[in-house]
């Protein structure tokens, strides 16, 4: 990942963390590694886990950020949020969220969150 797209990413995880955590959610983990690639943020929304995909644009010219979610990406976005619930040993309720967000030039960011983007 070049340095712009790596910078782009991280100021896009930390607006979503700070709109998410407005609502009220706690943040548990950032940027969880697992054999199956990272999990943005690992939160909880009351007694519920939700484990956060964070996508981007500055650009529509190659698609939305949620059009960016790829069927390879899903999947092992999937096998990644497993693994965070077991390693954590967790046994409640769980979810995979997308939020993304849309920057353009001059205006603030624009969020769009998406609650039970992914399903196993």
């Amino acid at each position: 990942m070049t340095g712009a797209r790596a910078s782009l990413g991280r100021r896009s995880e930390a607006v979503a963390r700070a709109y998410l955590e407005g609502q009220g959610w706690r943040t548990c983990a950032t940027n969880y590694r697992t054999p199956w690639g990272e999990i943005d943020l690992v939160m909880w929304d009351g007694p519920a886990l939700v484990l956060v995909e964070v996508r981007s644009r500055r650009s529509t010219a190659f698609g939305t950020p949620e059009e960016s979610l790829g069927r390879r990406k899903r999947q092992h976005l999937l096998m990644a949020a497993q693994q965070v619930v077991q390693d954590m040993g967790f046994a409640g309720d769980w979810r995979i969220d997308l939020v993304a967000v849309h920057w353009k030039r001059g205006e603030p960011p624009r969020i769009a969150h998406y609650r039970g983007a992914l399903e196993g």
